[in-house]
């Protein structure tokens, strides 16, 4: 980064040596990586086919909002210290690329945010959500911060070419300065990368490093750099914290306290904010297709404002539902009811022919006219007693 300033001032007074210098291990190096690297990666954004579920697509919604993203960071991460600010958040491209054996492959995030203050980076932050625990996550995550790390390196030497080309440059550990002038010179510096993930399981997720899923072998294990995810249970937060939240993640969180703790749900009667998005995203982590079904009903006039009357509009869906079921099922019963009294009635009306046969030594046809049977009933039976002769 570049600034105009008075902190520290340079003399220009470069020779062709520095700038030859330059050319050969800073701009030919940039130009090459830049053209072979940034263009691929951008043509492989217009291109490429999201292959990502659509599970992940509905989570990030309500997250995306910075009033719920802050939120989550100030809770889980500065123990509800406001310290991150709704406003000083930016939303940053969650795909990245990668190589293997000479194919680009795309991975996408969640949720990613630059978070800053008063233009000065301060973080790059990432969220992952889990409805069940993924031995992979932490490689993964690894993945995301490295691609994020690796974004900003080239960001940086594209910077500094910029500079390059139309001016005379001191090369010093990355610092560049314009041939004729005074400007204060700031060495580029990468801005920390934090990725965690938001579980809402009920299974104890307590393998969260690297290191957990492999086996380092032996003389190494000083060298490794391992790598940490950084996990919150949501299941599992307690009542103070969740009372922390101020957002909707709140409404979100209270029901996977509460389901875990009781079993059961005791609804907020407190307003929701991004209703829609709410809904869709307790649809996805529960599997209850009943919320995403209030939330099309909200979106056609039928508006919820709070838990309650979500969880009443989702009851009564359940119980139409159930009403519903019931009255099939009741046919079905009914049919096999009456199947089951025919078959009884059938075999009580054969005994009886076959008793008047040998009791009164006549015919079939004579035993079924005594009983008095219709003809239509007539032939039937008739029919049965010649199979069973």
């Amino acid at each position: 980064m570049i600034k105009s300033g008075k902190n520290s001032e340079i003399n220009l007074d470069v020779n062709s040596e520095i700038n030859s210098e330059i050319n050969l291990d800073v701009n030919s190096e940039i130009n090459s990586e830049i053209n072979s690297d940034v263009n691929c990666e951008e043509k492989l954004r217009k291109n490429s086919v999201s292959k990502f579920g659509q599970k992940d697509k509905a989570e990030k919604i309500l997250e995306a909002y910075n009033d719920v993203f802050a939120d989550i960071v100030n809770v889980l991460i500065f123990n509800g210290e406001r310290v991150v600010d709704e406003n000083d958040l930016e939303d940053i491209n969650t795909k990245s690329f990668y190589k293997i054996d000479k194919t680009i492959h795309e991975q996408e995030r969640d949720v990613v945010k630059y978070w800053k203050k008063e233009n000065v980076g301060i973080s790059i932050l990432g969220i992952e959500n889990q409805t069940a625990i993924d031995p992979m996550m932490a490689a993964r995550a690894a993945g995301y911060d490295g691609a994020s790390y690796r974004s900003q390196v080239m960001e940086g030497k594209k910077n500094i070419s910029e500079v390059v080309k139309n001016s005379s440059v001191e090369l010093n550990s990355l610092l560049a300065v314009k041939a004729g002038e005074k400007i204060e010179i700031q060495q580029h510096k990468l801005i920390p990368v934090l990725t965690f993930v938001l579980y809402y399981g009920t299974r104890r997720w307590d393998k969260t490093k690297l290191s957990d899923y492999m086996t380092i072998p032996k003389g190494l294990e000083k060298y490794y750099n391992d790598y940490r995810l950084n996990v919150f249970e949501i299941s599992y937060l307690t009542d103070e914290q969740v009372a922390m939240f101020k957002s909707d993640f709140k409404y979100v969180a209270d029901y996977f306290v509460q389901v875990r703790k009781n079993g059961d749900y005791i609804p907020s009667p407190e307003t929701i904010e991004h209703v829609d998005a709410v809904l869709k995203m307790m649809s996805v982590l529960t599997g209850d297709e009943r919320f995403e079904e209030v939330a099309g009903e909200a979106n056609e006039g039928k508006k919820v404002k709070t838990m309650c009357e979500v969880m009443d509009r989702a009851e009564q869906r359940g119980e139409t539902r159930g009403i519903a079921i019931g009255e099939e099922r009741g046919k079905e019963i009914g049919k096999e009811i009456g199947k089951e009294i025919g078959k009884n009635i059938v075999k009580e009306n054969i005994e009886k022919i076959i008793k008047l046969m040998k009791e009164c030594g006549i015919s079939a046809e004579n035993a079924v006219e005594r009983i008095g049977f219709d003809s239509e009933s007539k032939e039937y039976y008739l029919g049965i007693i010649n199979l069973m002769q």
